[in-house]
C-alpha cells in the first residue's frame, strides 16, 4: 500500500534539465555540472503535504528524516512510514510551496548542479493561470529527491512560472 501510493506521489517523478550552465534563465557557476538523472531519485511528489509554509531543507540524518516526514506527511492516514534513506551515502532534499488557495499549483525539483564549493538545486514552481480549471481546496505542493550524501553548501535557485490553460 506504501509503495502504491508513493508511487502515486511520485508521479511522473523529477524533470531534468540538460547539462548546461544555465537553467531557463538562472545563471549557475560555469564550473557546475548536472548530477546524473540515476543519482537523483524521487521520494515524494505530492500536491498536498502538512508544510503550510514555503520551505527549503537538506536533511542528513535519519533523526532529522524521521521528525521532517512527521511534518511534511501531515494528516495521511493510515500513517505511511517514511521512504527509507542510506544516510551514509545519501541525503534528501526537499522543496515546499507552502498552502495555496487551491489545485493547479506545482513544484520540482528541474535539475541538481555540483562543483567544487556547493551544490545548485534548481527549484521550479508553477502556479495555474487565470484560464485554468482548478479545484476549490486549499493546497501545499511538496517535492523530495534523494541524492548522493554531500557537506557542501546546498544553494536554492528559484525559478516561477504560470501554466496558462486553454
Amino acid at each position: 500500500m506504501l509503495r502504491l501510493m508513493l508511487t502515486f506521489l511520485a508521479g511522473a517523478g523529477i524533470v531534468l534539465t540538460a547539462a548546461c550552465s544555465e537553467s531557463e534563465g538562472i545563471e549557475l557557476p560555469t564550473s557546475a555540472v548536472q548530477l546524473q538523472e540515476a543519482q537523483v531519485d524521487t521520494l515524494l511528489r505530492a500536491g498536498n503535504s502538512g508544510l503550510s509554509e514555503r520551505e527549503r531543507a537538506v536533511v542528513r540524518t535519519e533523526e532529522e528524516w524521521i521528525a521532517f516526514w512527521e511534518r511534511l506527511r501531515g494528516s495521511l492516514a493510515p500513517e505511511p512510514a517514511p521512504p527509507s534513506v542510506d544516510f551514509q551515502e545519501h541525503m534528501v532534499i526537499v522543496a515546499a510551496m507552502g498552502s495555496r488557495p487551491s489545485g493547479g499549483f506545482s513544484i520540482q525539483v528541474e535539475g541538481i548542479h555540483e562543483d567544487d564549493g556547493a551544490l545548485h538545486v534548481v527549484i521550479h514552481e508553477q502556479s495555474p493561470g487565470r484560464t485554468c480549471f482548478v479545484t476549490a481546496a486549499i493546497t501545499s505542493p511538496v517535492v523530495a529527491v534523494r541524492v548522493p550524501r554531500t557537506d557542501r553548501e546546498v544553494i536554492f535557485h528559484e525559478r516561477e512560472s504560470v501554466r496558462e490553460c486553454r
